[in-house]
């Protein structure tokens, strides 16, 4: 269930979601929030903030979003979305033109696209946002609905799109690590809680297939991004295996 809340600028929202799948709240921080599912089934609290361009823009000279809105929204939640909403574009002179479906056209407004672009990626890279941007309303909704089927409709290991065989990529490895992975990778991406995503950590970690299947739940909780919890069903998967 995805949680709108009932103020102003937020409540609009639920006319253009689909009947049943949101509801009306009061929520301190965001527009949307909902309960996704994380690594090994930890709930993961997702938010969402919704804001027009020009709502943006009003924000970077007032400080409003980075001085009280993100604070709030990464105290409250895991993950945190920001969709900007609207149509713009970068005058020639480089100045920002916003679509003003009153004027019925663009609107030049006294700040650089440069800016907007350069405050996005600032937003991103060091306040912890993860930023789409939609045209109108009806955009902003069908983000917020997908994102709300990716964080719930799938286990986190299930998650592999990221992945492109025979060309692979692991979010925490640089491009030196792209190619086919290796037999013991293949393998051990068939473990439970493993997968693709941590399957090339524990193919650095074990010199082959035997030392991978011998060692004991301590030596997998060792590995980088393998819990305890994990450590304890790999080995009980192995053990059960080798039985039949």
């Amino acid at each position: 269930m995805i949680l709108l809340d009932s103020r102003v600028g937020s409540k609009e929202l639920l006319s253009k979601l689909p009947k049943g799948l949101a509801e009306l709240a009061k929520l301190e921080y965001g527009d949307a929030a909902f309960i996704g599912r994380g690594p090994e089934e930890t709930p993961i609290a997702v938010g969402v903030e919704r804001k027009d361009i020009g709502d943006l823009i009003q924000s970077m000279t007032s400080g409003r979003l980075s001085n009280h809105q993100l604070p709030g929204m990464l105290a409250s939640y895991d993950v945190c979305y920001l969709v900007v909403e609207g149509i713009w574009k970068a005058g020639p002179d480089g100045y920002v033109e916003l679509y003003r479906w009153s004027a019925n056209g663009f609107v030049t407004y006294p700040i650089r696209a440069s800016a907007i672009y350069n405050y996005m990626t600032t937003l991103e890279s060091l306040g912890g946002l993860r930023i789409r941007q939609a045209r109108i309303i009806q955009d902003t909704a069908d983000i917020i609905r997908n994102l709300h089927t990716w964080w719930t409709g799938k286990s986190w290991e299930e998650h592999t799109s990221h992945i492109d065989v025979p060309k692979t990529f692991d979010p925490g490895e640089r491009h030196t690590d792209l190619g086919k992975p290796s037999l013991l990778c293949r393998v051990a991406a068939q473990l439970p809680g493993i997968g693709p995503t941590r399957a090339r950590a524990v193919s650095r970690h074990f010199s082959s297939i035997l030392g991978m299947c011998l060692a004991n739940q301590q030596e997998w909780g060792s590995i980088e991004g393998v819990g305890k919890t994990t450590a304890d069903r790999v080995v009980k998967s192995i053990c059960e295996e080798s039985k039949e």
